[in-house]
């Protein structure tokens, strides 16, 4: 039983880091198109720390539909125990 629930857990950890990557992935393209809209309007840098500090970049982001195949993931991982 325990060499099953490590199989499990192992198998698990391998999905969520799937899950992490691909946000995280899906944070930095939405930094990128910001950082090159700022860049091409205003002439100036947007750096990691002013793209997090915006609250009308991050509010956007956040409101805005993450992909389908990764909330579907996480989802699947979130079932209850």
């Amino acid at each position: 039983m325990a060499k099953h629930l490590e199989q499990e857990t192992d198998l698990n950890v391998v999905k969520w880091e799937w899950v992490i990557k691909s946000l995280v992935d899906y944070i930095l393209s939405d930094y990128k198109q910001n950082h090159a809209r700022v860049r091409r309007l205003e002439q100036k840098e947007l750096t990691p720390a002013n793209y997090f500090k915006n609250q009308k970049i991050i509010s956007e982001l956040i409101a805005g539909p993450i992909p389908s195949r990764v909330a579907r993931a996480a989802l699947s991982l979130m079932v209850p125990a």
